[in-house]
C-alpha cells in the first residue's frame, strides 16, 4: 500500500513539473515572437509622402494615419518624433507585420 501511495505522489510530482515546464516554454515562445519585430528600410523618392508610404506598406489599415503613426514612431530619435516633412534620399525604417 505504501509503495502505491509513493508511486502516485511521484507521478503527480512529475506531471506538475512537466506542466510547469510546458507553461514556461509556451509563455517564453509567445513573448519572444511578439517582441521580435522585423523591419525593412525604404528610401524616400521624390514626391513621396508619409501617407503614400503608409498606404504602400499597410494597405490593410482602415485608417492610413495609423500606418503613418507606426512609421513615425519607428523613426523617432532620442524621444524626438519624426518630422512629418520627408526628403528624397531619406532612409526610413518600416516595421513589418
Amino acid at each position: 500500500m505504501r509503495k502505491r501511495k509513493k508511486y502516485r505522489l511521484n507521478l503527480v510530482a512529475i506531471l506538475v513539473i512537466v506542466s510547469l515546464i510546458l507553461s514556461i516554454y509556451s509563455f517564453y515562445a509567445n513573448y519572444t515572437s511578439a517582441s521580435e519585430k522585423s523591419y525593412t528600410t525604404y528610401v524616400v523618392a521624390p514626391g513621396d509622402t508619409l501617407w503614400a508610404i503608409s498606404k504602400k506598406f499597410y494597405p490593410e489599415q482602415r485608417d492610413i494615419l495609423e500606418g503613418v503613426d507606426i512609421i513615425c514612431e519607428a523613426n523617432s530619435r532620442d524621444g524626438k518624433p519624426l518630422d512629418p516633412i520627408i526628403y528624397p534620399g531619406q532612409v526610413l525604417i518600416i516595421p513589418l507585420r
